[in-house]
């Protein structure tokens, strides 16, 4: 009887999700949602999301887009001059802190250039899902995660010559002290690397970080 149950809730959904894809309204399902829901996404506030995106259509969810292999997305929802496309503002506006919602959005609601960090456009002409986690709600633009942009090679460690390389190719004030680069790094090194082993750890690093890599 629960087996009955379940799939014809599931045909239902179904249903219901052809139907507003069909009418060319963008469809919401909540997934998960904390019971102790503190904050949700309003208007004005910077929202950071991964997601998992894919084609609602008949080719079976193919995907095309998945923030594990980029990091998180951050946009400020409502906001006119945001380039994240209207799907995902109307999708995400009220969703918890922690919450996981899938927001189907049809062919005809992709009209605006879709042009994010870490995010690609969809495909033109096609009915798209994203299945959505609200990792961050705040009232300002999160910090620029720093130890990403020195990771340069992805191992979730900073070593030496990292710090060199960014040292180099970005302008950074506060070392006229030291009398070359290697002695600032030294001085960072000192610093920074707790256990000594010539390398900076996720959990080491003091600056500007996300949890996530």
């Amino acid at each position: 009887m629960n087996t009955m149950k379940m799939a014809f809730s599931i045909c239902i959904a179904l249903i219901v999700t052809v139907v507003a894809l069909v009418a060319g309204e963008v469809n919401i399902n909540v997934l998960f949602k904390p019971e102790d829901c503190q904050r949700t996404a309003q208007s004005g506030d910077y929202v950071t999301v991964t997601y998992v995106a894919f084609l609602a259509d008949e080719s079976g969810n193919e995907r095309f887009d998945n923030t594990d292999n980029t990091g998180p997305v951050n946009f400020r929802l409502n906001d006119k001059k945001s380039t994240a496309m209207q799907g995902w503002h109307q999708g995400l506006e009220g969703a918890c802190l922690r919450e996981k919602r899938e927001v189907l959005i049809p062919a005809g609601q992709l009209t605006l250039n879709h042009r994010l960090p870490n995010s690609k456009p969809p495909p033109k002409g096609k009915d798209v899902g994203y299945t959505f986690e609200v990792r961050n709600i705040q009232d300002s633009p999160p910090a620029e995660n720093l130890f990403k942009k020195m990771d340069f090679d992805e191992n979730k460690e900073i070593s030496k010559d990292e710090i060199r390389r960014y040292m180099e190719e970005t302008s950074i004030g506060g070392l006229e002290k030291f009398e070359d680069h290697k002695g600032a790094i030294d001085h960072m090194f000192k610093q920074m690397d707790k256990d000594k082993n010539g390398a900076i750890s996720h959990e080491e690093f003091p600056g500007p970080k996300h949890d996530e890599f």
